[in-house]
């Protein structure tokens, strides 16, 4: 039996691991350990379960996911007993988000969220039942769920924990939901109504909650946040010279850190190897080398997950693998990839990659010369935006389509197995062409 002092310590080191989620994830490492420590010495306890799911998160940042996968599995059968299930919401979450991305679609990681969301709700931990539904909303973005019906969700859970005084995710869903809003309505949302929402429904902006994170215990999360969601604006909304975005790419690479990844933060160093490339075409010389390596970085990092979960993985990986090639002039095996990667985000229902791959692809085209397929790329790739629901991005590769096509070129694609069919049945005997113009749009 343990002893009084033991189940005391025990508290106080859950009630510890919860706060430094959000303060000092740097610190899970030895928090989470000393917990096991203490199972091995007095035997299986109520918190051995979330020092099991919160150790496998650590192994899993510094990349050993085959024990982390092995922890996690372990935490999540112990919440199954009568006895310890009174954490398994927490479990969930952790395990979910943090661990079990390397081996599960991200769609199935949402459903485990709206478990783990339920079950909380159940057994009264109203903290991971929020945090299990805030999670599942962001692995929907992630994974490229229809944005106007998440901008709805967002809103109405923010005014409810609001109303509540539950501060605890607040700020973070609030952010997720002005990210949307930029997808949807554009960048200008954050001047002409980003005040207007916070007036309307007593909910910070965009500038408020970073404002109050800096001077609130959740500051890491939401300024890792914030360089998260300014990856994905460039990218989507070409903003590529703006100071701020090279200098996060330069200085603070998600791909570089031993952090404690969660399904948002795979998908911005997705866009930070997109990103990179995309510098490195514009850039000459030794600059145009070191954003080439940088893309490496991420591409080599995607290589290994895809390893681990082709469902998540594949069609990014093949969309960087193109990006380099053609960087590199090797149009042969670009081509290729930029057909394979389109058709793996459309297997794997990754709409939102699914339109990045072909407006790609388009615009790999349009450098080569090759007028009708780029325009039958870039225009499906418009189509693949606007069902994500991200009109204000649609309208960017609209505008696109009209500046370098004009509003009489004819097409006569259908769909995207013909864009597939036709895309890979195409002479690719590129090597004589010239590149042409090297930037997008």
């Amino acid at each position: 039996a343990h002893t009084k002092r033991v189940v005391m310590v025990m508290k106080l080191y859950i009630m510890l691991i919860r706060i430094l989620h959000f303060v000092e994830p740097s610190l899970l490492a030895s928090t989470s350990h000393r917990v096991i420590e203490l199972t091995l010495s007095h035997g299986l306890c109520f918190a051995s379960p979330v020092a099991f799911a919160v150790y496998g998160q650590v192994l899993s940042s510094i990349e050993n996911y085959e024990l982390a996968v092995r922890l996690g599995g372990i935490a999540l059968k112990l919440v199954e007993k009568s006895e310890f299930s009174l954490f398994k919401s927490g479990v969930f979450s952790g395990v979910y988000q943090y661990v079990f991305w390397i081996n599960t679609p991200f769609q199935m990681i949402v459903d485990s969220h709206l478990i783990g969301h339920r079950v909380g709700q159940q057994c009264g931990d109203v903290i991971s039942s929020t945090l299990n539904l805030g999670l599942s909303l962001g692995t929907k973005y992630v994974a490229g769920h229809c944005l106007d019906n998440l901008r709805g969700k967002y809103q109405t859970i923010a005014v409810k924990l609001r109303s509540q005084k539950i501060e605890l995710s607040f700020s973070h869903l609030a952010y997720a939901h002005s990210q949307i809003c930029v997808l949807i309505e554009g960048l200008e949302w954050l001047d002409q109504h980003s005040c207007k929402w916070e007036a309307m429904y007593n909910l910070p902006g965009e500038m408020s909650i970073i404002a109050n994170a800096k001077k609130g215990n959740d500051k890491l999360a939401i300024l890792q946040m914030q360089k998260a969601n300014l990856l994905v604006r460039t990218f989507l909304f070409r903003r590529f010279d703006e100071a701020s975005v090279r200098e996060t790419i330069m200085t603070n690479l998600f791909s570089e850190k031993k952090m404690h990844l969660r399904t948002l933060f795979l998908f911005a160093i997705f866009f930070e190897g997109l990103i990179s490339f995309e510098l490195a075409r514009r850039a000459e010389g030794e600059e145009g080398s070191k954003w080439i390596a940088k893309g490496e970085v991420v591409l080599e990092k995607m290589k290994h997950w895809n390893e681990q979960c082709a469902w998540n993985f594949e069609n990014k990986f093949l969309l960087l693998s193109a990006e380099r090639k053609s960087i590199l002039g090797d149009f042969d095996e670009a081509a290729s990839l930029y057909a394979r990667s389109i058709k793996s985000a459309h297997d794997h229902k990754f709409i939102h990659e699914e339109a990045i791959a072909a407006e790609l692809a388009g615009v790999f085209f349009h450098r080569l010369g090759h007028s009708a397929k780029s325009y039958e790329l870039l225009l499906h790739s418009q189509k693949c935006f606007e069902r994500w629901g991200a009109s204000a991005v649609a309208r960017r590769v609209g505008t696109f389509i009209n500046s370098k096509f004009g509003s009489g070129f004819v097409h006569f694609g259908t769909g995207v197995d013909d864009v597939l069919t036709s895309f890979l049945s195409l002479d690719k005997d590129f090597t004589s062409k010239r590149k042409g113009h090297n930037e997008i749009g």
